[in-house]
């Protein structure tokens, strides 16, 4: 059986795609795009720690989407952990895009 292109699925997103659907005011757009949206604890810092830290207005609706169960907040495990210190990531790529990476290689998920 094909895959509908409209089957609502999990998603994993980085802070810069996290932070720039917050500034556009559209964060909810992925409530109804899909099922489950995953953030790692770097991704969280990022967005919302550094960003609440800076008075930026998107990390507190980032926040609001974490408090109110739109968006999770996943820690990644030691396996995942170590995975990341092994892979060798190229400086360009922050923390963030890192642990986004490594954990969702972790759980099997395919790139488009």
């Amino acid at each position: 059986m094909t895959e509908s292109w409209t089957t609502k699925r999990t998603i994993k997103i980085d802070a810069s795609g996290l932070i720039y659907l917050a500034k556009a005011g559209i964060l909810d757009l992925m409530e109804d795009l899909y099922q489950e949206v995953i953030i790692t604890g770097a991704v969280y810092q990022e967005a919302v720690i550094e960003g609440m830290r800076r008075g930026h207005p998107d990390a507190f609706a980032i926040e609001r989407a974490v408090a109110d169960g739109r968006v999770r907040v996943l820690q990644l495990g030691p396996v995942a952990r170590e995975r990341l210190v092994k892979a060798g990531f190229p400086g360009r790529l922050g923390v963030g895009e890192q642990e986004t990476i490594v954990e969702a290689q972790e759980q099997g998920c395919r790139s488009r």
